[in-house]
């Protein structure tokens, strides 16, 4: 049986709990948090449920023992006293439309010292801008969406098609935006402004040190119309299931060409000429 199976984190009961506690009440916090590779997939379990009974009690099923379950599974002092009243309104709405997968956890190089693995976890569809009524500011989180973001943008520099792998992830995000016009909007902006402050920071430190001394159109990767691009063809791969499995297909086999080199393997698109064997 595997039922009630799960990691112990070399430590006792109690303090396995209050560790994941304060684990997934930071997540909530801040969004997104780094540690062991472990503890995230723990409070990844955990928070998974906080989330599901948040949306059980907001989608008329009132009843206080869901306030109850998620009161026992978080610290709700100090910093975190409002923590309750954002995972019952905020975010239980932001994942009305889910039935799962609530967070998202992507690996990081092991830790300086003891080389343990490390993990990032966030919270997927976190918004990266929030529109004040003075300014519009950027929050941490979703680093997802920064890392294809960057990737796009060295494409177009080196004048590359964009990878297949690259736009598989992000058609991943895009799928829950395009059937809502907000959402949407809000996605195209969001994307304009990682690349506008991506593209600035690697103005000030990469190419200005690049010896081949590459040049680019900052006014053209700035403008929306390359963000349009990027989302008729997202459309594009929405539409056609037939592009879908191709995609896939060179995915696979680009994945499969790429581990081999990582492990010293040589590829050859042709049988070596040697000597021929004598018997």
């Amino acid at each position: 049986m595997t039922v009630g199976l799960a990691r112990k984190l070399s430590r006792t009961k109690s303090h396995r709990d209050a560790l994941l506690r304060n684990l997934v009440s930071q997540l909530f916090q801040h969004e997104s948090i780094i540690t062991t590779y472990e503890k995230c997939k723990e409070t990844s379990r955990l928070a998974e449920r906080i989330i599901t009974a948040a949306k059980k009690y907001n989608h008329g099923n009132g009843s206080n023992r869901y306030i109850q379950n998620i009161q026992s599974n978080l610290f709700l002092s100090g910093d975190n006293k409002h923590l309750l009243a954002k995972v019952v309104n905020e975010l239980a709405d932001r994942f009305k439309d889910r039935n799962g997968g609530f967070t998202r956890i992507l690996k990081l190089e092991p830790r300086i010292g003891d080389k343990s693995k490390q993990a990032t976890i966030e919270l997927v569809d976190t918004p990266i801008i929030i529109n004040n009524s003075e300014n519009i500011t950027m929050q941490r989180g979703n680093i997802k969406f920064w890392l294809l973001m960057k990737t796009l943008l060295y494409n177009e520099i080196n004048n590359e098609s964009y990878s297949p792998l690259t736009m598989k992830n992000l058609l991943k995000i895009y799928k829950s935006k395009h059937d809502d016009l907000h959402k949407l909007k809000l996605f195209k902006e969001e994307m304009i402004c990682v690349r506008k402050l991506l593209m600035e920071q690697m103005n000030r430190s990469d190419l200005k040190n690049d010896p081949k001394n590459r040049s680019f159109d900052l006014d053209q990767i700035k403008d929306s119309k390359h963000v349009d691009s990027i989302l008729s063809q997202l459309s594009d791969m929405l539409s056609s299931p037939k592009n879908g499995t191709t995609d896939v297909q060179m995915i696979s086999k680009y994945n499969n060409i790429n581990r081999k080199r990582k492990d010293g393997y040589q590829i050859m698109s042709a049988r070596p000429e040697g000597k021929e064997q004598q018997f």
